[in-house]
């Protein structure tokens, strides 16, 4: 479901999914947000790290960790990403941040 729906998410937001071939999908773990916590965290790390794969084989050079019960998680992707250069970003701290920097631009 999610790979669809961010996909489709995706189109939406910027008008096309191609960006001149920048983005290459969105990749799934196949897990729910409960079963990132209730599974054996060497499990999820597993799944983190076969997702990385498949979407660098597909030429991802950035890979979002999207969502909350992968925050910390980079670890796992780093795993996965078969000797290329990749940038993992912390979907949670990244929105974190923007927030704290939107919040302090007020206090200005």
């Amino acid at each position: 479901y999610w790979e669809a729906a961010l996909t489709a998410g995706v189109k939406r937001i910027f008008g096309s999914a191609d960006f001149s071939g920048k983005f290459v999908g969105v990749q799934s773990t196949g897990m729910s947000a409960a079963e990132l916590h209730e599974v054996s965290q060497d499990v999820v790390a597993d799944r983190i790290a076969v997702a990385t794969s498949q979407i660098v084989a597909r030429g991802a050079r950035t890979v979002i960790l999207g969502c909350a019960g992968m925050s910390g998680m980079e670890d796992a992707a780093r795993r996965g990403r078969s000797g290329v250069d990749i940038r993992i970003i912390d979907a949670t701290r990244s929105g974190v941040t923007t927030l704290e920097g939107l919040v302090r631009a007020q206090r200005l």
